[in-house]
């Protein structure tokens, strides 16, 4: 994450350009459907849940009861698949599929530009959800 946003901003800066920032999950669940919201392991029973309009980090164990407050289409990665299988709800695993995210990413982006969203390049910063594991003596 770090590195591609140093290259966006290298580049922003070298060519005075503004930026648009767009996080994975909001990449995945646009490439889906309007309703759909991308759920990621986060490790330490935790899942990176988000869209385009938000980005959280949610407990397992309360994690059924926000997919039932609304009817969103799910995408998920394998390990989150199989968990939520095991609590009766379906997802589309959007680690064995073949879309083109490149081209999904360009619209998003050109999307964000229309609705003038686009940001300076000291202000693209990367979206940490939850602290880096740090390993200490």
């Amino acid at each position: 994450i770090r590195v591609g946003l140093t290259v966006a901003r290298a580049f922003a800066q070298a060519t005075n350009a503004d930026v648009v920032g767009v996080n994975s999950l909001e990449l995945i669940s646009k490439a889906h459907s309007q309703n759909a919201i991308t759920i990621l392991d986060a490790r330490k029973n935790k899942a990176y849940v988000g869209n385009e309009k938000s980005v959280e980090l949610i407990d397992l164990e309360t994690l059924a009861e926000f997919l039932k407050k609304d009817n969103y289409v799910i995408i998920s990665d394998t390990k989150m698949q199989e968990f939520l299988q095991k609590q009766n709800i379906n997802t589309i695993n959007f680690e064995q599929e073949t879309l083109n995210y490149g081209e999904i990413l360009i619209k998003i982006t050109q999307e964000k530009l229309e609705k003038k969203l686009a940001t300076k390049w000291q202000e693209l910063k990367p979206l940490y959800i939850q602290p880096p594991p740090i390993h200490q003596k």
